[in-house]
């Protein structure tokens, strides 16, 4: 529409969604008019900051980057998916990336992987869940009111896999722990983010669906991002 054409700047990629589903998403890469854009916002927008609000309080950031290394497991599931790989298939680049990225995850969500683990065994032997669940069960022992928020937009599936750990492994009742996909019903996100934000529920586990129109930062201490590479 014009209001797009008149202040941003934005081409168009290819992504695979978490079903496997290759779409075109518009990017927006940069502003324009950028003086007629502020006059703007300026004109229908009350934009107030710290100057205008003293008693506001920024919440700390602390950002932590973990080096994990691959087990044997790992690296025989990104072997397996190399040899498979066919380069002249459609969409086969982003479906090659997709499945790396769930293998590092989990290697049992390699499309390869045929037999079914135990939830033990799919969290313990996948070197990113295993340091994530050695995190929180720390943070639960140093801090035990504290709110951990465990992020992924790929293998939502498999988060009741992630609860059944935190409840039988890490120690966890099954009231404090919660889980907000998009099939989650609204009246259900609302309560997940109420009890977490009062400190009756210390851990969500989430899909996109926490991204926007939620407010879970009253009670977070840690954010585990279980999709970065």
């Amino acid at each position: 529409n014009t209001f797009f054409e008149t202040f941003m700047e934005a081409d168009n990629d290819m992504e695979i969604d978490a079903k496997g589903d290759v779409k075109f998403k518009t990017n927006v890469r940069r502003f324009k008019n950028n003086s007629l854009f502020q006059q703007l916002l300026s004109e229908f927008i009350d934009i107030k900051g710290e100057e205008d609000n003293p008693e506001l309080v920024r919440p700390n950031k602390i950002n932590k980057e973990y080096k994990i290394e691959q087990n044997d497991l790992t690296q025989e599931q990104y072997d397996v998916l190399t040899e498979n790989f066919k380069e002249g298939e459609k969409g086969a680049i982003l479906t090659h990336i997709l499945n790396a990225r769930k293998i590092a995850i989990s290697p049992y969500l390699s499309p390869y992987y045929d037999e079914t683990p135990t939830v033990k065994e799919f969290v313990e032997n996948s070197p990113k869940l295993n340091e994530t669940m050695n995190l929180i069960r720390q943070n639960k022992k140093d801090i035990p009111e504290s709110g951990q928020l465990i992020y992924s937009e790929l293998a939502v599936e498999e988060f009741p896999k992630l609860k059944e750990y935190l409840l039988l492994e890490v120690g966890y009742k099954p009231e404090e722990v919660g889980i907000i996909t998009g099939a989650t019903n609204k009246t259900n996100r609302l309560k997940i983010q109420d009890e977490f934000n009062s400190g009756k529920i210390k851990v969500v586990i989430g899909s996109e669906a926490i991204q926007e129109g939620m407010n879970l930062q009253e009670n977070t201490s840690d954010l585990y991002l279980l999709t970065l590479p």
